[in-house]
């Protein structure tokens, strides 16, 4: 609704919110997740909350792809198909999925943390290489939510190891784990100019308000 009534304002094509809309709609996990771990929260909102972090991905890739396929179409241009907004959708679960149960089964069986951690590590990078090659052989190009298939991946493998195995197997991979976070965070932050954030003004302004007030809404709820 922001952007809709900054492009009134600045006189550019409404239709063009609907797609920041689509964009702003997927709100990353961590701030939510980080949340409940530092004040451990339990509770029905905490319970809701947390399959939601996963679900708000599958609903903004569905509503950014139908999006850009109605403006696309309104604007003469080529629109996605059903078929790629499903696969897009789907495809992620099939890889997690396939993925997550190879491994867990084959976690299960080994008793070396050293070697489940190898395990773990070996089939999230196949799992990586299998959307890569889907989109690069299917989609043609980098269309595949790849958080998704991380997330379905790791909770497949969640709810098939022992909560006792699962626990020792988090210990050691949890430094790989934020070793990862640093270095796609630098990866992402290294091409942005900064300049460009102060000159887009009322559209910066807006988002950053957008932003906040969702996260305001997210710690009051669970502090709650």
């Amino acid at each position: 609704m922001e952007f809709g009534i900054v492009f009134l304002i600045t006189d550019i094509p409404v239709y063009l919110a609907f797609i920041f809309g689509g964009i702003a709609l997927a709100t990353a996990p961590a701030p939510a997740l980080s949340i409940v771990n530092e004040y451990h929260t339990s509770g029905p909102v905490t319970k809701t909350l947390v399959p939601l972090a996963a679900i708000d991905d599958i609903i903004g890739v569905v509503v950014f792809f139908t999006v850009i396929s109605i403006v696309n179409g309104m604007n003469g241009n080529s629109a996605t198909s059903l078929f790629a907004i499903v696969g897009i959708i789907l495809l992620p679960f099939v890889i997690g999925i396939f993925t997550g149960v190879c491994a867990g089964y084959l976690i299960r069986r080994l008793e070396n943390n050293i070697k489940r951690l190898m395990l773990l590590l070996t089939f999230l990078c196949i799992s990586a290489i299998g959307g890569l090659l889907i989109d690069r052989y299917v989609f043609h190009s980098f269309s595949l939510n790849y958080l998704l298939i991380g997330m379905v991946f790791s909770g497949t493998i969640a709810n098939l190891i022992p909560e006792e195995k699962l626990t020792d197997l988090l210990k050691l991979y949890n430094p790989v784990l934020n070793l990862s976070l640093v270095m796609v965070i630098v990866n992402l932050g290294m091409p942005l100019d900064y300049r460009l954030i102060a000159g887009a003004g009322l559209f910066t302004a807006s988002y950053i308000f957008q932003e906040w007030w969702e996260r305001l809404a997210v710690h009051f709820w669970v502090e709650k």
